[in-house]
């Protein structure tokens, strides 16, 4: 591979911050200039949140039980909520979900709002255990987000659909 190549690259990641870079002397001449992978480059690599996510599921499920596993769940969309803060409408949160990994869109169907999610950034936790993932953890996330405690989760990514659709 050629140099100019492999520098364009770094350059690159250094601007993402996805690696460091200093200036070293040896001996006599120009210093040269050495990178080294950053916390941020690392998560990008070597992420085993999914595995991770899963272990940990399965752990509380044995431990605890579904219910307190489900409410566990339904505490984590709550402390999502008040990270990101309450938004006063429909179209003020597909910002938040964006963000999030959703590739959200808003639909009409009548005199319905749908909340349309193209990606799920929990996708492999929810073909695992899609009660939680889907049912809990997202529903009531847009549930408690938006004030709408009556949104409903109508077909998940994780049970085939070609996307995940909440009726608001």
């Amino acid at each position: 591979m050629n140099l100019s190549v492999v520098r364009r690259h770094l350059e690159g990641m250094l601007t993402e911050k996805l690696v460091d870079a200093s200036f070293r002397l040896k001996g006599s001449g120009r210093p040269s200039k050495h990178y080294a992978i950053t916390l941020e480059g690392r998560g990008r690599i070597s992420a085993k949140y999914d595995l991770l996510l899963d272990i940990l599921t399965r752990a509380m499920t044995e431990s605890f039980g579904a219910e307190k596993t489900k409410a566990t769940f339904a505490s984590a969309a709550r402390i999502l909520t008040e990270n990101v803060g309450r938004r006063e409408n429909i179209n003020s949160v597909i910002p938040v979900l964006s963000d999030l990994g959703f590739e959200p869109q808003l639909r009409k169907e009548g005199s319905e709002d749908l909340i349309i999610s193209k990606n799920c950034p929990f996708a492999k936790l929810a073909m695992e255990h899609p009660e939680l993932a889907c049912d809990t953890l997202h529903t009531i996330f847009l549930r408690e987000v938006l004030d709408r405690p009556n949104i409903t989760l109508r077909q998940t990514i994780a049970t085939g659909a070609m996307e995940c659709i909440h009726e608001a």
